[in-house]
């Protein structure tokens, strides 16, 4: 999270075409493996933004070439954080909406 003067923007580039990614619940390791060989289960599936785009004023989503542009100035306020100062949210949570 950043806050953004009047003359900054950020600019977020998401996927178009069709991506891969991995199930760990389907992955697992190969039965009676001596080496412990693990497989991926993969997932290859098209992926839109769900949702998030900025309010008025704030920036735009382009949906033809799936980028999202975030203008200054903006106010973030102070992130949520635990007792220790460590921030509530200790991983990145995403949205993703499978196309088709």
């Amino acid at each position: 999270m950043w806050p953004l003067k009047t003359i900054e923007s950020q600019r977020f580039e998401f996927p178009t075409k069709t991506v891969v990614l991995y199930d760990p619940l389907l992955s697992g390791p190969v039965v009676n493996d001596p080496f412990g060989v693990v497989v991926l289960a993969a997932i290859s599936t098209p992926i839109a933004f769900a949702y998030s785009v900025p309010a008025t004023g704030v920036g735009t989503y382009d949906a033809a070439t799936a980028v999202l542009t975030v203008v200054g100035p903006t106010s973030i306020g102070t992130p949520p954080t635990t007792a220790g100062g460590k921030p509530l949210e200790s991983r990145p949570i995403y949205n993703l909406l499978k196309k088709g």
